[in-house]
């Protein structure tokens, strides 16, 4: 099974995912600036590229036979572009 924790920054997301880690022994796979460091974008589909290795890494961890849980919003390129879009992250289509 695979899970995904979403919301704001600082709701518990990742204290959440590290309990059940603790407690469950899910495996859990984090933001994508956790996971990847804040590296150089080298090019606007860098997030959502980083995101789509995240779910690739928790899809492999569930077909193994474990919870896997994604610690962070997947839809954040999405809302984020739409928010910010003065910073030249990419547009929607994209």
């Amino acid at each position: 099974m695979m899970v995904t924790f979403e919301g704001g920054p600082a709701v518990g997301k990742t204290t959440v995912a590290e309990e059940l880690a603790v407690s469950h022994g899910c495996c859990t796979v984090p933001e994508v600036n956790q996971l990847f460091g804040k590296e150089k974008r080298v090019s606007n589909l860098w997030y959502y590229q980083k995101q789509v290795e995240r779910w690739a890494l928790a899809f492999h961890n569930k077909d193994i036979g474990n919870l896997s849980i994604l610690d962070g919003d997947v839809f954040q390129p999405i809302w984020f572009n739409a928010i910010f879009h003065q910073e030249d992250w990419g547009d929607i289509e994209a």
